[in-house]
């Protein structure tokens, strides 16, 4: 299946790093406690978060959901885009 993207992928992954970054429990989806998550400086977290970013794109290449944290992604294939839910917060990453 993959997902299936037109735009510089860097920058997809960079949307979709911002959009990560705010989900709660994220810290979670590390195994970090969040005194720990904390610890870190802004810029690993970030490192963090890039990469789970490049992750999260293979996986929904398999499958079309994925739960982050206390938030999920979803691959909506047919409007190409990235669904980042949180709470009631949804984030929309195109793909186009």
């Amino acid at each position: 299946m993959g997902v299936k993207f037109a735009r510089k992928y860097s920058d997809i992954i960079r949307d979709l790093s911002n959009a990560l970054e705010t989900i709660q429990g994220l810290n979670d989806f590390f195994h970090m406690d969040i005194k720990d998550w904390e610890g870190l400086t802004q810029e690993e977290r970030y490192d963090c978060i890039r990469t789970l970013s490049d992750d999260v794109i293979y996986a929904l290449g398999q499958h079309p959901f994925i739960e982050v944290g206390l938030g999920s992604v979803e691959y909506d294939e047919t409007r190409h885009l990235l669904m980042i839910r949180d709470g009631s917060k949804t984030t929309l990453v195109n793909l186009l």
